[in-house]
């Protein structure tokens, strides 16, 4: 898998979004840290990947393809209609899984297998070919950060939730290494009137956490760039975090970041007793003394 984070905060009192990935890719025999995972729905809308590439890639174009067509609805909208809006390229990539799966069971549309897979198949087979197009995964996440008349909006696809399209207000992670991000994020208390600096800093900590902990797939290299909404000249504004920007938040890291436990006393006069159990007068020793 992998890990990506999003991150709404505040810079200046404009509202900026950091993002942070790893290139940690996987086969089932090796793995390597080469591996971008932040790709563009257009040319002012990135999103980061997780899960299957292929998925994932195909979701975002299919994203891209939806808002080509209706880029204009989107100017003016209230949050609950952009999320509205977002879930229709949703509902047309998981029909088009399902088209995919049935048309190589048996050769035709979804559509078509709907309105007569009743009458031309026995009952059984139809209803465990319906249940199995039930249980179609997406097999991948999206985060979704995006700027709407200069305000921040971060949502994330993840079919493992009920409402698979979900708007998060302060912080997002994908990929096998989220909840030990998501909990450090918990731990600083990030939101979205923290500072850009304060931000930058969590989410490389997250991220070092995240590698550190052993999460499967995550990898120990991270890119943290921070997204600029329109100003006029430019649709979108992106800076990464340079070499030098990575040494300093190391050297932060050893400073503010969990420390090893060398030495540690605790008197047992600490310990509060809580029941003792007698020992039985008739029963056998657990252990021989012979």
């Amino acid at each position: 898998m992998t890990l990506c984070i999003a991150a709404i905060c505040q810079q200046r009192q404009q509202e900026r979004i950091v993002v942070s990935s790893d290139w940690k890719q996987e086969s089932g025999f090796a793995g390597s840290e080469i591996q971008e995972k932040l790709y563009w729905i257009r040319d002012d809308w990135p999103a980061l990947v997780a899960g299957t590439l292929t998925r994932a890639v195909q979701l975002k174009d299919t994203y891209r393809t939806f808002l080509d067509r209706n880029l204009a609805q989107m100017q003016g909208l209230y949050r609950s209609e952009i999320a509205n809006l977002l879930n229709q390229p949703l509902i047309l990539y998981k029909h088009q899984l399902a088209d995919e799966f049935i048309g190589s069971r048996l050769g035709i549309p979804y559509d078509v297998f709907l309105a007569n897979g009743k009458a031309w198949l026995p009952e059984p087979a139809f209803s465990d070919l319906l249940t199995a197009v039930r249980r179609i995964s997406l097999d991948c996440q999206l985060l979704l950060p995006m700027y709407l008349d200069g305000d921040a909006y971060v949502w994330r696809v993840n079919d493992e939730n009920e409402a698979p399209l979900e708007y998060c207000d302060n912080f997002a992670a994908i990929g096998s290494g989220m909840q030990i991000a998501e909990a450090t994020l918990c731990h600083r208390v990030q939101e979205a009137e923290t500072t850009l600096e304060k931000t930058i800093y969590h989410v490389f900590e997250a991220g070092k956490l995240a590698s550190l902990s052993g999460a499967p797939g995550v990898g120990k290299d991270h890119t943290i760039s921070i997204l600029y909404p329109p100003d006029g000249k430019n649709s979108l504004v992106m800076k990464s975090v340079s070499p030098k920007g990575y040494k300093l938040l190391e050297a932060k890291f050893r400073e503010y970041g969990p420390k090893r436990v060398t030495s540690f006393a605790f008197d047992e006069k600490l310990l509060d007793v809580d029941f003792e159990v007698p020992k039985p007068s008739t029963s056998p020793p657990l252990v021989s003394q012979t």
